[in-house]
């Protein structure tokens, strides 16, 4: 297993996804492919909360961790962003912004 199959993985659970919330926009992970912390982002703060709200996270949560334990791994976290917050709080720059804790 490796850091390769585990992004083959959650390909597939982000191209699911794009297909079930308005709004989502992509998914990386921080850290160690077999203990990784999910980033999901969403275009809109508005859009996230939505999410958030109407039960897709848990959804979505759900076959992440599935995607990590197909690789022998296990999600150590799952955080919500949105290119809004990446724009307004780190001038989108993602590597600076992923480095900050979550403002909201």
């Amino acid at each position: 297993m490796s850091e390769e199959r585990l992004v083959q993985e959650l390909t597939v659970v982000c191209e699911w996804a794009k297909t079930k919330q308005v709004g989502f926009k992509w998914l990386t992970h921080i850290g160690h492919w077999r203990r990784p912390e999910i980033v999901v982002v969403f275009e809109t703060e508005q859009q996230k909360a939505q999410a958030l709200s109407n039960g897709w996270s848990n959804a979505f949560i759900e076959a992440a961790e599935f995607a990590c334990e197909t690789v022998k791994g296990e999600a150590k976290s799952f955080r919500f962003e949105s290119e809004q917050a990446c724009q307004q709080y780190s001038g989108g720059n993602w590597p600076k912004h992923l480095q900050k804790q979550p403002l909201h």
